[in-house]
């Protein structure tokens, strides 16, 4: 049987865990196909990411949103 490893991330330890080959269905390659075929909806979404995030920051020092509030 195969050790698993550890990583510290904050105050938790988790597995690290590597995918050795990746078996996709048939939707699975579908969507991987058309992804490649419009590679511009990566950027959008990254986009989209990136403005969320800048937004959730906006929003947190407007509203004085701290972690003892969470």
């Amino acid at each position: 049987m195969k050790e698993i490893e550890y990583i510290q991330v904050g105050d938790y330890q988790l597995p690290n865990l590597k995918v050795e080959e990746m078996h996709l269905n048939r939707f699975g390659r579908a969507k991987l196909d058309y992804l490649k075929k419009h590679d511009y909806l990566l950027k959008v979404q990254k986009e989209a990411d990136d403005l969320y995030d800048r937004l959730v920051e906006e929003y947190k020092t407007k509203w004085n949103v701290t972690e003892e509030l969470k």
